[in-house]
Parts: C-alpha cells; structure tokens; sequence
C-alpha cells in the first residue's frame, strides 16, 4: 500500500507541473479566443496510453493536454502530454467542423517497475481523421510517428523491464504511433 501512496504521489507531482505549464501557455490564448469550446476527450494509443484530456479550441486548431498511464501489480506507466491540433479538409458531408488533422505533441513517460524507475520524454507527429457522431463527439484515429528526445533510468535492482520495454540505445529512436478517442465538447 506505501508504495502505491508514492506512486500516486509521485503522479499528481508530475501531473501538477505539466497543467501548470499548460496553462501558462493556454491562458494568454483564452483571452483572445474565449468564446471557441472546450473539448473532454478519451482515448487509448502510444504513448498516451489509456488517457484523459481537455483541449481547447480556435476555429481549426485546438490546443490539449493529456493525463493517462496503465497501473498493473507492481509496475506501472503514468504519461502526460501537450498537443497541438490543426484541422484541415472540411467535407459538407460531415455534421461539423474539419475532417482531418494533424498533430504535434509532446510527452513524458515514467515506468516505475519493480527493477527500476524509467522516464521518457518524446516528440510525436500524428495524421488523423474526426469521425463525427454529433455536432458535438467525434471519434479521432490517428497514425504517426514518436521521436525519443531523453531517456533516464534508475536502477532498483537488476532484471528486466516489464511494460515499456523498448531500448532505443543502439537504434533508431523513432517508433510508429497508433491512436483513438473519443471527444465531447462542452
């Protein structure tokens, strides 16, 4: 139970930092652009894992944040990101706004195993399409590309890693990237 208390812990730290940081860029934006929707969305993919997250929108583009991780025994993965949304292609044949997008982001990733402590941090690009269900929700899916841009691990005690288990060392630090969720505006 104590280790899962630091775990938590150590997550809102980490989530705490990255809203602030958000926000500090966001705000500014809000000002200007205070009457575009918010967006709750979601979603499963790399490297968001199973997430949550809040985007705000200015007429085609949207900038978001995202909380997400996969707890499991005695190992554990917990991410955040920033995003950026630009969306292109509007069809008249869709219920509203663009169709298609592209998305630039960036995310930490922190693996805490019973052999170590792991963090990533990684530039993503991804293409996508909206699949409007309503007005309001959408089904996003997107392909693209993540980018390790830093990599730290501590070692508790030797073994192998047990979730995220790629070692980028000696090889291309590029790895392909598949995502889907689900957004409501509100």
């Amino acid at each position: 139970m104590k280790t899962w208390n630091l775990i938590f812990s150590s997550f809102l730290r980490q989530s705490l930092l990255l809203v602030r940081i958000s926000l500090l860029l966001v705000l500014p934006l809000l000002q200007t652009y205070a009457q575009k929707p918010w967006e709750v969305s979601a979603g499963i993919g790399l490297p968001e894992m199973i997430h949550v997250g809040l985007r705000y929108g200015m007429d085609n583009t949207k900038w978001g944040i995202t909380l997400g991780g996969i707890p499991a025994g005695s190992s554990s993965i917990f991410t955040m990101g920033a995003d950026f949304y630009s969306h292109f292609g509007h069809n008249s044949d869709e219920m509203d706004g663009s169709t298609w997008f592209v998305n630039f982001g960036i995310n930490h990733l922190k693996e805490n195993s019973e052999y170590a402590i792991e963090k990533w941090l990684f530039l993503k690009g991804r293409i996508g399409r909206s699949f409007y269900l309503t007005p309001a929700a959408s089904i996003d899916a997107g392909l693209g590309l993540m980018y390790e841009v830093h990599h730290k691990r501590k070692e508790k005690t030797t073994g192998q890693c047990t979730w995220f288990c790629f070692d980028f060392s000696n090889a291309i630090k590029v790895v392909p990237i598949l995502s889907i969720s689900f957004n409501v505006r509100i």
